[in-house]
């Protein structure tokens, strides 16, 4: 949201009311505050029309005016789940499908920030395969073709919810039953997608209504009016004026306009100019040589030759042989044969064989002879056969039908063959003279090596009769010396011929070596830069720095450091926050151009991968890229460090760019990722002992926080009083021995439970042990007055009913005694319960026994054993007396609270209770108890009942006392009654917590900023700039460093120049491809000779702008991609010493072979860095030594209106006089006389490079003949078939020049039957601006 001036109730205009309806656009003066504020802020409910893109949720009725006319989208794509809106898991409650999406943080208009307003649809947009993400792909649920609908959920997802996620659910299309759908496919359907399930790409939308905010989808831009002009559409300054743009028609909303005239409006002369005609005079008395040559080339051929058939043989002999046995070897046949091939032969006198030629029909064969045109490399070879023609040939069919063959030379025996790396020479010694001379080409065959082996030249070094020295082919020197094998030598088969190549054209490029010969040496100590001016930023602000004005000095050139700021680096659970931009805005020539430099992003959460931060990048309009003006230097931010892998306190990945010598927090860097230490708490369930036992501490763990061992200890229940009633007295007790309620009636008390302890140990090591206290024994009634019924049901104990009455009828004590004590710790012995007597006077229960804690042996807590229940009392006592029916008393508590101390415990036995006399019941048995040694009693026994005086039922007895340790127990020990039920022994309960430190994932780092450089000179402009925030760190991880802004203006003091000695010609060329684009390696080539004028020498390319800076560069220049062509040669200065003709001699050069001359060359335009030139510049050439000097052609004509560079190509023809072995250039522009008026410093040209082109050139090449054949080119129709060299046919072109054909120069005089026609052109270089008197405005919208 914008920002705006703090109002003050004094300002007029903040008690009235601002009417203007929203969407209102209002263009106000640029104040002063546009260079310290925001354009809005002293403007509230206004923005600035900068084209910037708002979110509709923050002005949703500006958007419900404007929408996306300018920009925006009114949707919004999720690719990630940690996104604001981000999809997190998806899930299905009774057959609905629903999704959960992640919060959008950056709503700051609601509290809760649901990401999307109730409604929204959405779609699948991703292409390629995977286009649901982790949902299934193929005979699924979902397609692409189909908006889905986001409503409020209809189900309770409470058990779903999650921090800062959001549920809708999904209206599924009329062709899904989810009733039948889901049930078999719903698995597919259940994502997390926090968890590793690939997210898909969603579309989310959402039709535009106020009811929707503040949750409205989307974005929007406002209309940028930044170096515009709003105007009407009407008449410009009243009726019967021009219209904008001079249009017939104008409409609202009508875009166009333009500060200038165009080129194309210029050049029209029926609006701007007239074109005079112009006459010519005096071409009448014009002569001119001209030169003439000869072109083209003429084809011939010779043969084939016919056969000649002989009327008779030529003169021959014959030979005749004969074969006759070695009889001295016929003992060699025997069983052991010696050599089977000296044996077995026959002596043979055989005659002369007859041989006819194998002419046609039996006719005699004609004769003939190939011709080659080429000389071979043996005179002796020669075709030969019996055969028509040339002779035999190679086969009948395919190419060897057309393969003649041909005697070999005689092969010599090779003695030896070395090689000696110091002179590269191959040495071969033959086995007598080998007949061969120098220059041949020889064939070497049977050694073992490849190397040795194949054709050699002859060469003249160490040549003998029996010996000869060849050099190693390119490529194949040889490994190992002597040679092995069989070697032979002989004269090679094959002919010579000649092949024609081209050689690559040669570029004479200016470049940073180029020396033109002859000039005065300057050195230039150059002076100091003195700045004038300069600013550094590094806190977020926008504002303007302005250009020093002239009173300050004059600005050589600026610098200008632009540093973004870096990430935030995240943690385990929270992204580190993306940096900001750093922004300049530059006016050059009239353009405002932005550059940004953008900061770090943020780190990933080590819950989401870890990623770390992506660098940022750097974004420079290509104009000011191309612009040699200026010289930029882009460093784009490093990449922060990922994350993702389990902390440990010292492996937190670095911000980007942190690392050697630049530090976290320097400018650009990105902030540190970091782990969140966490912990964790184990609950391990609490496990009942109900037997003596022990428990042994865990150990602690390195990276345990806290522990608490929680330990809940009961002594044994008391044990109950009788359950029965006899002797004219009734009761029923439901649940005895245990139950605590629900009986009636004369029945015995109810025992007591065993006390309980419930306390904390923190201990890290040692052994827990217990010794359990018994459960107390019930008491009885077994012996009654008489048979009535009293107590109805069975004995829970036996089995048997109630009125079996085992201990008899009548008077006396209840049979067994006292019912007996329970064991406790350490051997201890709880109260018995009081014995009964006469009638309904029964046994009490005892006491429970008491529970020991020890640690290591040492007794730690006691808990008390629970009282015993009283006997009842009263009834028939069987001797004739009859008493009231009277229960037995319940247990009772402990006679004193808990003891707590820090000095030894023990425990102590409980009181027995007392027995009954007539009709009363006997009193309950006391607990055993834990207290101070010797001094803490245990638990005191019950009172027998009164018999026939008072209440028959006896007391119940005390709960033994408790005790514990303070020294031992974190904090104190709670007690109460409620441990074991009555009868039940007493227990132990363990529940063992700890709580652990860990680390989570790392966070991965934010990333750097980029870097960027810039500088220039010729340019003046103020600096606009804008620097945000850095990126703040996610929860613990560290924030991103913040950017810096640097702007200097800057002066420089005169240099110093220093004379020098004479320049000597220096220069380097370049061998070209086809089309002349210089490649490869330079070679040196110093042929720039002189020129006639200090000033032509190289210089630097300038920014191709007005009439002095120089001409543009790089690859502006034709052929120079590579940029081998780094300076030019530029024509200036008065030439005075030769009368102002500017030279420029080049040389020396041989075209024998050239067909072409290319210069790389540009004319002034007046705007192109150079002025404009009304003179040619043309090529003069000289030969060798004379100082004659013949002009060749014009390069460029006065008239040449072309401003960019042009390569100009002059072919020289055959047998042009240039084309000579020693060409020296002559580039000439001539100004005389006007070189005397006009400035020294006028009419340029600037030549780049000079480049050769050549004809083909003819190498003799020697054709090896493998197999002894020579190929024919003439098939048997008489077609020409291969080559041009075979030998049936001589083919041949020859040309002008290899005629040897001559012809003299011409003389060409002009008439007036030939006029000169000269037409007349304008040719518009530049738009010429419209400059009219304005005030700058702001344009304001009305948002709010």
């Amino acid at each position: 949201m914008a920002t705006y001036r703090n109002s003050y109730s004094n300002y007029y205009s903040d008690k009235t009311g601002n009417h203007a309806p929203v969407g209102t656009i209002l263009p106000v003066f640029a104040d002063l505050n546009l260079a310290s504020e925001e354009p809005e802020y002293t403007y509230p409910q206004h923005l600035y029309c900068d084209g910037k893109e708002l979110f509709i949720r923050d002005y949703p009725e500006l958007y419900s005016i404007i929408q996306n006319r300018y920009g925006g989208s009114a949707s919004v794509a999720k690719t990630q789940n940690n996104q604001p809106g981000g999809l997190r898991r998806s899930y299905i409650i009774n057959n609905k499908l629903f999704f959960q999406f992640y919060y959008d943080s950056t709503n700051d208009k609601a509290n809760v920030k649901r990401p999307y307003p109730f409604g929204s649809v959405f779609r699948f947009a991703q292409s390629g395969s995977n286009v649901f993400g982790a949902f299934p792909s193929s005979g699924a649920l979902f397609n692409q073709n189909t908006f889905y609908s986001l409503i409020e959920p209809t189900e309770d997802v409470t058990a779903q919810a999650q921090t800062n996620e959001f549920a809708y659910e999904l209206t599924l299309p009329d062709s899904i039953d989810p009733t039948t759908f889901f049930p078999v496919n719903g698995s597919d359907y259940i994502k997390d997608f926090t968890g590793g399930d690939a997210h898909p790409l969603i579309i989310i939308q959402k039709s535009f209504s106020l009811r929707d905010y503040p949750y409205n989808i989307g974005t929007f831009n406002l209309p940028d009016y930044r170096q515009r002009k709003i105007l009407g559409f009407g008449n410009v300054n009243g009726a019967g004026t021009s219209t904008p743009e001079n249009a017939v028609n104008n409409f609202v909303g009508q875009t166009g306009g333009s500060w200038y005239i165009p080129k194309a409006t210029l050049i029209d002369s029926g609006e701007f100019f007239i074109i005079g005609d112009v006459r010519t005079t005096g071409y009448t008395e014009i002569t001119a040589d001209i030169a003439a040559y000869i072109t083209g080339t003429v084809k011939y051929q010779i043969g084939p030759m016919d056969d000649y058939v002989f009327p008779f043989p030529p003169t021959h002999g014959h030979r005749i042989l004969s074969v006759e046995v070695d009889q001295t070897k016929q003992a060699e046949q025997g069983p052991t044969e010696i050599d089977k091939f000296a044996v077995n032969y026959i002596d043979s006198r055989a005659n002369i064989n007859i041989f006819e030629p194998q002419g046609t029909a039996g006719g005699a064969l004609g004769h003939s002879h190939g011709l080659i045109g080429v000389p071979l490399q043996n005179s002796q070879a020669a075709t030969y056969g019996n055969s028509n023609g040339i002779g035999d040939r190679a086969g009948t069919s395919g190419d060897q039908q057309y393969q003649y063959l041909v005697s070999e030379s005689a092969s010599v025996v090779i003695t030896s063959i070395t090689y000696d790396g110091n002179t590269n020479y191959i040495t071969i010694n033959t086995d007598g003279s080998h007949n061969l001379s120098v220059g041949d080409i020889v064939t070497v065959e049977g050694t073992n090596e490849s190397f040795y082996n194949g054709n050699f030249t002859v060469i003249a070094d160490a040549f003998s009769n029996a010996s000869l020295n060849v050099l190693p082919r390119d490529g194949e020197t040889p490994t190992s010396s002597p040679a092995t094998g069989n070697g032979r030598i002989k004269l090679a088969n094959g002919y010579f011929v000649e092949t024609p190549t081209t050689a690559p054209p040669r570029a004479y490029v200016v470049d940073n070596n180029t020396l033109v010969g002859g000039k005065q040496v300057v050195y230039e100590i150059p002076g100091n830069a003195i700045t004038i001016k300069e600013e550094t930023f590094i806190t977020p602000q926008a504002a303007i720095v302005t250009a020093p004005s002239a009173s300050e000095g004059d600005v050589t050139g600026t610098y200008i450091q632009v540093q973004a700021p870096g990430g935030g680096g995240a943690d385990s659970d929270t992204d580190g926050a993306n940096a900001g931009y750093c922004e300049i805005g530059l006016t050059v020539d009239n353009v405002f151009y932005t550059i940004r430099v953008n900061g770090g992003s943020g780190g990933t959460a080590g819950a989401g991968g870890g990623a770390g931060g992506a660098g940022g990048s750097v974004e420079v309009p290509q104009a000011l890229l191309d612009d040699t003006r200026f010289q930029i230097s882009v460093t784009n931010g490093d990449d922060g460090d990922d994350g993702g892998v389990t902390g440990n306190g010292s492996n937190d990945p670095a911000g980007g760019g942190v690392g050697g010598f630049v530090q976290a927090g320097d400018y650009t860097t990105g902030g540190n990722g970091t782990a969140q230490i966490k912990e964790q708490t184990n609950n391990q369930s609490q496990v009942t002992y109900t037997s003596n036992g022990s428990w042994s501490i865990p150990a602690v763990p390195g990276n345990e926080v806290s522990r608490t061992i929680t330990v809940e200890l009961s002594g044994g229940g008391g044990g109950p009083g009788n359950a029965n009633a006899n002797s004219n007295c009734t009761g029923q007790w439901p649940g005895w021995p245990q139950s605590l309620s629900g009986k009636t009636g004369a029945l015995g008390g109810y025992g007591g439970r065993g006390s309980r302890l419930v306390g904390t140990l923190t201990y890290g090591a040692g052994t827990l042990s217990w010794e359990l206290g018994e459960g107390g024994n019930h008491g009885w009634n077994e012996r009654a007055g008489n048979t009535v019924q009293g107590t109805t049901g069975n004995d829970p104990a036996t089995g048997q009913p109630w009125q079996n009455f085992p201990g008899g009828i009548g008077t006396g004590y209840e049979p067994g005694g006292t019912s007996a004590p329970a064991s406790g710790a350490a051997g201890t012995l709880s109260g018995r319960g009081g014995r009964g007597a006469w009638g309904n006077g029964a046994t009490a229960g005892s006491g429970g026994g008491v529970t020991g804690l020890y640690l290591d042996g040492t007794l730690i807590a006691g808990a008390g054993g629970g009282g015993g229940g009283g006997g009842s009392g009263g009834g028939y006592n069987g001797g004739g007396t009859t008493d009231g029916c009277y229960p037995g008393g319940n247990a009772q508590g402990p006679a004193q609270s808990l003891i707590a101390r820090t000095g030894p415990i023990d425990f102590a036995n409980g009181g027995d209770g007392s027995q009954g006399g007539c009709s009363a019941g006997g009193g309950g048995g006391g607990g055993s108890a834990c207290g101070i040694l010797n001094v803490t009693p245990g638990g005191v026994g019950g009172q027998a009942g009164v018999g026939h005086n008072g209440n028959g039922g006896g007391t119940g007895g005390r709960e033994g006392i408790s005790a514990y340790r303070t020294d031992f127990w974190a904090g104190g020990i709670s007690a109460d009654s409620n441990g074991a039920l009555p009868t039940e022994p007493g227990y132990v309960k363990i529940q063992y917590s700890v709580i652990n430190e860990y680390y989570d994932g790392v966070g991965g780092a934010g990333g750097a900023g980029a870097d960027l450089f810039i500088g220039f000179n010729g340019v003046s402009t103020d600096v606009t700039y804008n620097l945000q925030n850095a990126g703040l760190g996610g929860g613990s991880g560290s924030n991103g460093a913040q950017g810096r802004i640097y702007v200097s203006y800057f002066a420089q003091d005169d240099a110093t120049v220093v004379p020098g000695g004479q320049t000597v010609p220096t220069g380097r060329y370049y061998e070209c491809d086809s089309d002349g684009n210089p490649i490869g390696t330079s070679f040196e080539a110093n042929v720039w000779l002189s020129s006639t004028d200090n000033n032509i020498k190289p210089r630097g390319f300038g920014t191709g702008s007005g009439s002095t800076a120089g001409f543009i560069g790089g690859t502006a220049v034709p052929n120079n991609a590579t940029g081998k062509i780094q300076q030019y040669i530029p024509f200036t200065g008065n030439a005075n010493d030769a009368s102002g003709k500017r030279q420029l001699e080049v040389g020396t050069f041989d075209l024998t072979g050239a067909n072409k001359v290319r210069f790389t060359i540009i004319r002034g335009s007046n705007q192109n860095g150079g002025e404009n030139p009304d003179q040619a510049i043309n090529l003069f050439y000289k030969k060798g030594a004379s100082n004659t000097v013949t002009l060749y052609s014009q390069i460029l004509l006065g008239s040449n209106v072309n401003p960019a560079w042009q390569a100009v190509e002059l072919d020289i023809a055959e047998g042009n006089a240039m084309r000579d072995s020693q060409v020296t250039f002559i580039i000439e522009q001539d100004r005389g006389p006007v070189y005397q008026t006009a400035p020294a410093f006028d009419d340029n040209y600037g030549l780049g490079a000079i480049t050769l082109f050549y004809d083909s050139n003819v190498v003799t090449t020697f054709i090896s003949t493998g197999g002894a054949t020579l190929q024919g080119n003439v098939d048997e129709g008489g077609n020409e078939i291969n080559s041009d060299d075979g030998i049936d046919q001589v083919r041949r072109e020859v040309s002008a020049v290899g005629a040897a054909l001559t012809v003299t120069d011409g003389e060409f005089t002009m008439s007036s039957s030939t006029p000169i026609t000269t037409t007349a052109t304008v040719s518009a270089e530049n738009n010429i601006p419209l400059i009219t008197k304005y005030h700058r405005v702001k344009y304001l919208i009305k948002a709010l």
